[in-house]
């Protein structure tokens, strides 16, 4: 079902155009990654979904299991194709349903990883405080209570 080989070809057009820098092999590169990462997301949603229903009567742990591996395997994919072609260094756009993107501007990409920072910092934070509680737990010495 899922190829095994990680060596196989993955349909980038960095070897079969004249010019791997040409605008024609960049758009299909491009075209390519989407793609992908829609079959990524195919597969992680699947994967989820089984292991949302691991306990429900029916549920098949080994499709959960395969369809896991299937989205590690799209990513390795993806992850190479981004490497190999050259398109690695950009965010991915997807088409709304009416076949339009909406590119964004430097001050909403600005803004957006301003908020992915904080987000990662608040994480942080409260991940530091909760050991600081705990250390301050284990080094309190506990004392018997006087009668």
């Amino acid at each position: 079902m899922y190829p095994q080989n990680m060596n196989y070809t993955y349909g980038y057009h960095q070897d079969q155009v004249a010019d791997p820098n040409s605008p024609e092999a960049f758009k299909q590169n491009l075209q390519i990654a989407l793609q992908q990462v829609a079959t990524l997301r195919e597969h992680a949603r699947r994967g989820l979904a089984g292991i949302q229903r691991a306990y429900h009567v029916g549920c098949n742990p080994s499709q959960t299991e395969l369809d896991i591996a299937a989205a590690k395997q799209t990513l390795a994919v993806i992850i190479d194709l981004m490497q190999k072609s050259g398109i690695g260094a950009l965010p991915l756009l997807e088409a709304d349903g009416t076949g339009n993107t909406e590119i964004p501007t430097e001050v909403q990409l600005l803004e957006k990883a301003t908020q992915g920072i904080q987000i990662n910092f608040e994480k942080l934070k409260r991940a530091q405080d909760s050991a600081a509680v705990v250390a301050n737990l284990l080094g309190t010495e506990l004392r018997p209570q006087k009668p």
